[in-house]
């Protein structure tokens, strides 16, 4: 079995279910996982609901009790989002519409994990500052403004390896690698005018984006996953996308039975299936239609040049 399917149980068993609670209605944690630990030790941190945030984009430093300043950014084994069930209370309970609501992105716990250094690190309370240039709901404090305790404690750890059982033997194990569970090279179309409520029967985005590999980008060699924001607005939306034969033109078509779509439903996310595709150029959006439930196209929404197009790879 791949390693993160088996190793994020690991990380995920840490968390408790008062902290999810408090991030899903739309809060900023302020605790690590655990709230206490030895120096060598792996921890992970709940860093709040962040849009955008990798570690090209953020770094870590730890004040020790003696007001000494460590550089951990390096020591960073992973960033990445944890979803609740989408059978669950948290999913669909009133506190993750307020995240949504506030947010305007699906509800995700985001997740870093890192190593504390070996040595250097005095016993007692210590702060972790976590700086990232990622985006936050601005109902909440962001990461940047809300300093993590962590307490070190007498003797020395090591660095979790997160191993896993490889295939039925449960003596045949192999590392895990928390990078596994960061996103790839992801194109995001993000609407910006986020006050445009519709409603919509349909939303048609024509997205420009050539990779490497020219003409032959087929469906197999991308994905295309559309933000699913139904929680809060009802609107019993789904979705369908083609890309044209000149591997380039990428058509998202929204749509409502209810004629409940809101404009900032228009939100996906396009990544390539192998790390050897890359993106040529600018991706941008050339046009976005609008469309009543039954079918007639309004002129009312928000325009092409509205929409933030971005591309944030992986390390």
């Amino acid at each position: 079995m791949n390693s993160y399917l088996t190793q994020f149980p690991r990380i995920a068993k840490l968390l408790t279910a008062g902290l999810v609670s408090a991030v899903f209605a739309g809060c900023t944690a302020v605790n690590t996982f655990p709230v206490v630990a030895r120096q060598g030790d792996t921890i992970a941190l709940a860093v709040g609901s962040a849009d955008g945030m990798n570690r090209n984009n953020t770094t870590v430093e730890f004040v020790d009790f003696a007001s000494a300043s460590h550089d951990l950014t390096a020591n960073m084994r992973g960033i990445f989002k944890l979803y609740p069930d989408t059978a669950s209370r948290a999913w669909d309970g009133s506190q993750t519409s307020v995240l949504i609501a506030s947010s305007f992105h699906e509800p995700w716990i985001t997740i870093l994990a890192l190593d504390l250094p070996s040595s250097g690190l005095a016993i007692g309370q210590g702060v972790l500052n976590i700086t990232s240039t990622a985006t936050y709901a601005p109902l909440v404090a962001h990461i940047n403004d809300s300093p993590i305790s962590l307490e070190i404690i007498a003797g020395t750890g090591s660095s979790a390896t997160l191993d896993f059982i490889k295939g039925s033997d449960p003596n045949i194990t192999d590392p895990g690698d928390l990078t596994a569970l960061e996103a790839k090279t992801t194109i995001f179309v993000r609407p910006t005018d986020l006050t445009d409520t519709g409603p919509y029967g349909a939303i048609e985005i024509i997205l420009d984006l050539e990779s490497s590999i020219g003409a032959s980008m087929t469906p197999p060699k991308c994905r295309l996953k559309v933000e699913d924001l139904n929680i809060l607005t009802g609107s019993a939306s789904n979705s369908l996308w083609s890309l044209d034969p000149d591997g380039r033109t990428y058509k998202v078509v929204l749509l409502s039975p209810t004629g409940g779509l809101e404009g900032y439903e228009a939100r996906f996310q396009v990544t390539f299936k192998k790390a050897a595709h890359s993106v040529v150029g600018v991706p941008s959006i050339t046009s976005v239609r609008y469309f009543d439930v039954n079918g007639v196209e309004v002129f009312t929404g928000p325009t092409a040049g509205t929409f933030d197009v971005s591309v944030e790879p992986l390390i």
